[in-house]
């Protein structure tokens, strides 16, 4: 479901209480790549930082993420993988240089990710508008929007002109 303005206030309003906060900078050209990558070579960095992601969880919680879960955020066609592609391509422009700011809260009722991009965002009513017709917004499908649409578990929501991303899966 996405929520107009869902800041990342409340998304840790939302997971009290709460085990463990971090945050991130991501930069793809500086990323150490892992073997197995599943992805395509130009989004290799963005697999080793999910597994990096999926080890704070885990050790956060104590316990291996369930599959279901993994798969919902951390795979092709994922929630949290929608977002930081959507990150990489459209808001850094595939600039592999610049920045992807990742925070990652978790708590034991779920954990909630704030995604932000160095581009300048868009008209986030424009594109809520032409999705809920059904209509083409993006020169691609707009998987993302898709997702965290139709996501019972995932709550969102875009700030800061549409360059952030404010997410959470509850348990």
């Amino acid at each position: 479901m996405i929520i107009l303005d869902y800041h990342w206030e409340q998304v840790l309003s939302d997971l009290v209480p709460m085990i463990s906060t971090h945050s991130f900078e991501v930069i793809p050209s500086m990323m150490e790549l892992r073997e197995n990558n599943l992805y395509t070579d130009e989004y290799a960095w963005m697999y080793a930082f999910e597994k990096k992601i999926i080890a704070h969880i885990e050790n956060a919680l104590g316990r291996s993420m369930p599959h279901k879960i993994a798969k919902l955020l951390f795979s092709v066609g994922g929630g949290f993988s929608e977002a930081m592609s959507n990150a990489y391509l459209h808001g850094n422009k595939k600039n592999r240089d610049r920045k992807i700011e990742v925070r990652l809260a978790i708590s034991n009722t779920g954990f909630g990710f704030s995604i932000k991009d160095e581009g300048s965002g868009f008209d986030f009513d424009e594109v809520m508008n032409q999705f809920s017709k059904g209509k083409p917004f993006f020169h691609v499908a707009g998987n993302g929007f898709k997702i965290l649409n139709e996501s019972e578990h995932i709550h969102s929501g875009f700030t800061e002109g549409g360059s952030r991303l404010n997410l959470v899966y509850f348990f």
